[in-house]
């Protein structure tokens, strides 16, 4: 007669109390995923690319200046002009917003993109008023787009300013003629591969190269001096190019008043006699960013850490666009300029 072994730990047809908890763990994990997924997309169907019940918009204008929106999730981050302008076309429609505060931190980046914005705030301030919050670096094309707002705010120790204009590149030419390379120059248009860099710049061209900058960079003093209400002198002298601290900014009345958030605030309470509560813009999260969990609710205004001369010097290095570090020609002929 075969021998009966008995089962270590239990029947065989009964599940261990350990796996009978990780089954009920994991099924309430599941649920749960599922459960915070749907809340997030009723909330998107309810109150769309807003916090709801504010009467001030707040728009983040971050990262480096561009017409279009970063390529991923996961890209740094950008000021997209296209969605900028939409964001204030939208709080200009919308009866129970009463103002707008720009919470601008850009080192700059497009001359395009910069004054499409710049043109959708002016919209705005014919009937409703914008103010700007500089916190940290609102520089070149972000200082353009604060001068367009009716009352600046910043930091003692932010980066602003940056009046200037750069189109630059890298040049290889020497490189290929220490090498022994050959660069063959085949274009239908003279100009067609100005700015290559795969040769140097001939004379003429970089004075139709520095003559555009001139165009560009005139328009930038313009703007700022009809904005905030200045001669041209004195405009023309702070447009060096160089970057300044808010309080040297304040000296050449490049902005208003020292402060942030709880000051552009106090500003609109009294300029319109309310009570101001803030409902930030933003743009509606993909399926991947709620997942990623990038769609997580930010104060707006919240402050990044302690500010220490480290952290001014890479302010201060912030003030160039990243893109000023790649060549000018994305295709022989294409030159960009940033400001």
């Amino acid at each position: 007669m075969p021998k009966t072994v008995k089962p270590v730990n239990g029947s065989n047809h009964c599940p261990s109390l350990f796996m009978r908890w990780f089954t009920a763990i994991s099924t309430l994990f599941v649920l749960s995923f599922f459960a915070v997924m749907l809340t997030g997309i009723l909330y998107l169907m309810v109150f769309g690319e807003k916090t709801p019940f504010g009467n001030v918009a707040v728009i983040k204008v971050s990262g480096v200046i561009s017409t279009e929106k970063a390529s991923s999730a996961f890209s740094s981050p950008t000021a997209s002009s296209e969605e900028l302008a939409k964001f204030l076309k939208d709080a200009l429609n919308d009866n129970a917003i009463k103002a707008v505060i720009l919470d601008i931190n850009s080192p700059g980046g497009s001359a395009v993109a910069s004054s499409e914005i710049a043109y959708a705030v002016a919209k705005v301030r014919e009937k409703k008023p914008v103010v700007s919050v500089i916190r940290e670096v609102g520089a070149s094309g972000g200082y353009w787009i604060a001068s367009s707002t009716e009352r600046i705010f910043a930091n003692p120790l932010s980066t602003t300013g940056s009046i200037g204009v750069i189109s630059s590149y890298l040049d290889f030419a020497g490189l290929i003629e220490n090498y022994n390379v050959s660069y063959e120059r085949l274009t239908f248009g003279k100009y067609k591969d100005t700015g290559s860099p795969y040769r140097h710049l001939t004379s003429e061209e970089r004075a139709m190269m520095i003559d555009r900058l001139a165009i560009v960079g005139n328009a930038f003093i313009d703007t700022v001096a009809t904005n905030r209400n200045m001669s041209r002198e004195k405009v023309a002298k702070s447009a060096t190019g160089l970057a300044m601290l808010g309080k040297e900014a304040m000296d050449a009345g490049l902005i208003d008043e020292y402060g942030g958030a709880d000051e552009a605030v106090k500003y609109l309470e009294k300029r319109l006699n309310i009570t101001v509560k803030l409902t930030e813009y933003k743009k509606v999260p993909t399926l991947v960013e709620v997942l990623s969990g990038a769609s997580s609710g930010i104060n707006p205004f919240k402050a990044y850490g302690p500010i220490t001369p480290q952290s001014i010097l890479a302010q201060q290095a912030m003030a160039y666009p990243a893109q000023n570090t790649i060549p000018m020609a994305l295709a022989a002929g294409d030159g960009k300029i940033y400001i």
